[in-house]
């Protein structure tokens, strides 16, 4: 792997020439992180009641998926853009490679998050606050992976906190059930981060980064299968919680840790490529878990 760039994507090539770093820089050639901040977000509409939450809020919370995932990718690369630069997957990013400056990059940031403002103002004030905080661990973030092998772990809080806000919004409050997708989430994120960690991992080694796949090492799929018994616990703690749900529940449940299971087994994690793919087919896992909850 060369790049993580898919330069012949559908929407970098009819996209206008002046546009196209700006959608690069936004990672909208890859839409998988979208997937994978909005479905936790619909985890915690569905699963709040009984009958479906206003189609407004689904609007507002996949608008705001777009936006912070873009937004995140903008952060992320203004603060590392110097070590990108000597990374083989990440050198051809446009901050990396000076397509975009620096300024350039705060613009775009600026726009993406004065529209999720926007977003944000149409909520309650208890959700409000969880967005702001939202904000600040995004911002955060690129920093974990100098200070802590965990970074994946600090990745998962930011990734669902779309759950408890999705809950706030519906209802004032925080409950045990959303908790405890919140903790499914995390180390779903943790599961598929730190694979997709394993493709850096002889960079991050030669410039001092941090990550749960160095960390981990040969130890890697022992406890990831251990991440998978604690989100069984927890989903069986929701289920006990919530005891009216059906054996729908149950069966999309199972197959949704069991797609987990089996990306494990089937994962090279001395290969780039394997990694991808794992990391890829992560969201099979969210998809599943969404049909249950519904």
């Amino acid at each position: 792997m060369t790049t993580d760039i898919h330069f012949q994507s559908w929407l970098l090539r009819k996209s206008p020439l002046w546009l196209e770093p700006y959608l690069r820089l936004m990672r909208l050639d890859r839409p998988v992180g979208i997937t994978l901040i909005a479905l936790p977000a619909l985890w915690g509409l569905v699963a709040t009641d009984a009958s479906l939450p206003p189609f407004s809020l689904f609007l507002i919370f996949m608008a705001g998926a777009f936006l912070m995932r873009s937004a995140g990718c903008v952060i992320n690369d203004l603060i590392d853009h110097n070590l990108d630069q000597q990374v083989t997957r990440t050198k051809q990013r446009p901050l990396a490679s000076k397509e975009l400056s620096s300024l350039q990059g705060w613009g775009c940031m600026g726009v993406l998050l004065g529209l999720a403002l926007i977003l944000l103002l149409h909520l309650n004030f208890e959700t409000q606050l969880l967005g702001v905080i939202a904000v600040v661990l995004t911002s955060f973030y690129p920093f974990m992976k100098r200070f802590t092998y965990w970074p994946q772990a600090f990745l998962g809080l930011a990734m669902n906190w779309g759950i408890l806000m999705a809950e706030t919004a519906l209802k004032g409050t925080i409950s045990l059930k959303g908790i405890l997708l919140f903790l499914v989430g995390i180390a779903w994120t943790l599961f598929y981060d730190t694979l997709y960690a394993h493709q850096d991992k002889e960079d991050d080694l030669k410039i001092g980064l941090k990550s749960s796949a160095l960390k981990l090492g040969h130890h890697t799929k022992p406890f990831l299968a251990g991440i998978i018994i604690l989100q069984s616990l927890c989903l069986i703690t929701y289920y006990l919680a919530a005891y009216s749900l059906s054996w729908r529940f149950i069966i999309f449940s199972v197959l949704a840790l069991s797609s987990l299971l089996y990306s494990l087994w089937k994962t090279n994690i001395e290969s780039p490529d394997s990694c991808l793919k794992a990391f890829k087919q992560s969201q099979f896992f969210g998809w599943f878990l969404l049909i249950a909850l519904v």
